[in-house]
């Protein structure tokens, strides 16, 4: 017969009988654990449908449980018996007035429908890295209709300790207004302006360009924040 249909060779006869014995082996395993089951069920004490349909109709005349209804009628949360007391959750508090707001605190305000929000956390990201801990807060405010702003408020420093904080807003930029989105370098200069003047940028200030355009508005407002 031609080599091309010579029949498989069908292996070590030893290994054949050693896998066979594997897998009788493990069958044997599965039987015995399936049979030791059927015994510990069977063994186990057996409760009448009569008496558990008893013991469940009494529980729930004499509970007070308020996941379970009863003739108790509704019964609160508050009010369930197995409710463990809060611990460790503080004490609450209620102002009169607000309190005072992180400052200096830049806000970006952002259209989400333009999908700007990756855009407007890049900002976010470079002013944060820049200024770190000299900026007390950058939050992105949703909004809609193309807009893009930046806001600055800082605390006006003739404000003394007792009076209500008289807080600066600065327009630092609009979208509308500058036909486009701003540039990182120009961002920084225009909140270090206003925060800090005397602080070097280094490499932003070393390209800085030869027109800076101001903040656009600036003004004063009281808010009700105290000093705490």
């Amino acid at each position: 017969m031609p080599s091309g249909y010579s029949s498989r060779d069908v292996g070590d006869p030893s290994q054949i009988k050693k896998n066979k014995q594997s897998m009788a082996d493990l069958k044997l395993r599965r039987l015995t654990e399936l049979n030791n089951r059927l015994r510990e069920d069977l063994e186990r004490e057996r409760i009448p449908v009569s008496q558990a349909a008893k013991s469940i109709i009494s529980y729930t005349n004499s509970t007070k449980d308020f996941m379970v209804p009863s003739v108790w009628g509704a019964v609160e949360k508050k009010d369930d018996p197995r409710q463990r007391p809060s611990q460790n959750l503080g004490t609450t508090r209620t102002f009169a007035t607000m309190e005072q707001p992180l400052l200096p605190r830049v806000t970006i305000q952002f259209c989400t429908q333009c999908k700007w929000m990756l855009r407007a956390a890049y900002f976010a990201q470079e002013l944060l890295s820049t200024f770190s801990t000299s900026l007390g807060e950058v939050a992105l405010q949703p909004s809609t209709g193309g807009t893009f702003v930046v806001h600055l408020y800082h605390a006006n420093p003739s404000s003394s300790g007792d009076e209500p904080v008289t807080m600066q807003k600065h327009l630092l930029w609009d979208r509308k207004a500058e036909g486009g989105f701003p540039e990182t370098k120009e961002l920084k200069r225009r909140v270090r302006d206003i925060i800090d003047p005397s602080r070097n940028l280094g490499h932003v200030d070393g390209h800085k360009s030869k027109s800076v355009i101001p903040p656009t508005s600036s003004h004063s407002f009281h808010m009700n924040f105290h000093p705490l």
